[in-house]
C-alpha cells in the first residue's frame, strides 16, 4: 500500500490505482453543530475525480468518490458500542468501505437502491480515533445511463452520525453535515 496524505490532519493507507486514481478536488461539508466537541469528534472528507479530468461534474460523467471518515474521542472516558452510520443516494454506487479499526458493512435498500452504512468500532479510548475509507463512484440509472442525467445540485450523501455510550451509560451522538455537489450541463 502507498502512504497517501488526504488530508493535512488525516493521513490514511490507501491503494490508489487505476481507475481510482488519488481525486482532485474536495466537495465542501456543510457543518452541522449539534454540540461544540462534534467538530472534534466526528469528520468527513470527500474528494472526487471526474471522468473527463477537468474537475467539473458534468452530466453523464463518470465520476469517482474517494471518502474518509473519522471519529476521534476528544473526552477523558472511553466511549463503548460506537457505531457510524451513513447513506448514499441510488445516483450512487459504494463499491467499498474499508475501516481501520472495527467492521463496516454496507447494504443496499429500497426500490430506489440506497446504499446504507454501518460501521461498529466498539469500544474508543480517551484520544484515540478510527478511520474508514469509501470508494464510491456514480451508477448506471435503470435506463443504462450514467448518473448524473441532468444538471443541478445534488446531495451526495445526508452526513455521517456516531453514536455512542459514556462512562455514565448515556447515549451521545453527533454528526457531519450534508455534502452537496453541482452538476452542470
Amino acid at each position: 500500500m502507498d502512504q497517501q496524505q488526504v488530508d493535512c490532519d488525516l493521513e490514511v493507507n490507501v491503494p490508489f490505482t487505476p481507475p481510482h486514481s488519488v481525486p482532485n478536488k474536495w466537495l465542501p461539508i456543510e457543518p452541522e453543530q449539534h454540540e461544540v466537541m462534534s467538530v472534534l469528534a466526528l469528520d468527513a472528507k470527500v474528494k472526487y475525480m471526474d471522468d473527463s479530468g477537468n474537475g467539473i461534474i458534468e452530466v453523464g460523467e463518470l465520476v469517482w468518490f474517494l471518502e474518509v471518515i473519522q471519529v476521534h474521542n476528544p473526552s477523558d472516558m472511553t466511549w463503548t458500542n460506537t457505531i457510524v452510520k451513513d447513506r448514499w443516494g441510488a445516483e450512487l454506487d459504494v463499491e467499498s468501505a474499508t475501516p481501520l479499526s472495527g467492521t463496516a458493512v454496507l447494504t443496499t435498500k429500497g426500490k430506489s437502491a440506497k446504499e446504507f452504512l454501518e460501521w461498529q468500532i466498539g469500544d474508543l479510548g480517551p484520544g484515540e480515533t478510527a478511520n474508514l475509507v469509501l470508494r464510491v463512484h456514480t451508477d448506471l440509472n435503470p435506463a443504462g445511463h450514467q448518473q448524473y442525467t441532468s444538471p443541478g445540485e445534488y446531495e451526495y450523501n445526508s452526513g455521517a452520525v456516531v453514536k455512542f455510550l459514556n462512562e455514565a451509560g448515556k447515549q451521545r451522538s453527533f454528526e457531519t453535515g450534508s455534502v452537496f455537489l453541482t452538476v452542470v450541463p
